[in-house]
């Protein structure tokens, strides 16, 4: 059964003894027809803006959601960044320390060995003269 049968069945019909009357009355329910016609577009139309002014609110909600997510995480991941860049920074530092010190103990041992090379030196030199005045015979013999 359509909607117009529907209308029909809920309104009973107006009989009137004149033409006139029961013209008017058809006028009067096509006005009434109409008028519920445009309730009902007026009633879509503000359904329809009532949605779209949510869904447009839950929009700008979820944008601005994942605005304020996505912020977040970038700034996270700056802050991940920086401390691994950090922490090869200071492990770079460590190893130059390191290396600094190693450096210090190989001069130390090379001034050592330098000194010792040195005394060595001085004391072949002694011996070498030494020798070349027993074999020349300047030297005093011993009492």
């Amino acid at each position: 059964m359509g909607l117009t049968a529907k209308r029909k069945k809920q309104e009973p019909p107006v009989e009137s003894e004149t033409d006139v009357g029961s013209e008017f009355s058809r006028y009067d329910k096509k006005l009434k027809l109409a008028s519920r016609a445009r309730a009902r577009v007026a009633n879509a139309t503000q359904c329809r803006a009532t949605d779209r002014k949510c869904l447009g609110l839950a929009y700008e909600e979820a944008r601005s959601e994942f605005g304020t997510t996505n912020t977040r995480k970038l700034a996270q991941y700056r802050r991940l960044r920086i401390a691994q860049r950090l922490a090869c920074i200071w492990e770079l530092e460590r190893a130059l320390e390191i290396r600094a010190q190693e450096f210090e103990q190989i001069a130390r041992k090379l001034g050592d060995i330098q000194q010792i090379a040195a005394n060595l030196g001085v004391q072949l030199g002694a011996l070498y003269q030494g020798r070349l005045e027993d074999l020349s015979g300047t030297a005093a013999p011993a009492a």
